[in-house]
C-alpha cells in the first residue's frame, strides 16, 4: 500500500520546503495551492 502526504500551501514557504524534502526521501504527495506555479 502506498502512503501520501497531504501538502497544502506547497507553492511557497513552509508548504514547499516540506513538499521538497519529502520528495527527496521518495514520498509520494498530494500537492494543494491556490496558484498552479
Amino acid at each position: 500500500m502506498t502512503r501520501y502526504a497531504l501538502i497544502t500551501g506547497d507553492s511557497s514557504g513552509i508548504g514547499l520546503a516540506m513538499a521538497e524534502a519529502l520528495a527527496r526521501r521518495g514520498r509520494s504527495l498530494l500537492l494543494v495551492a491556490r496558484q498552479r506555479d
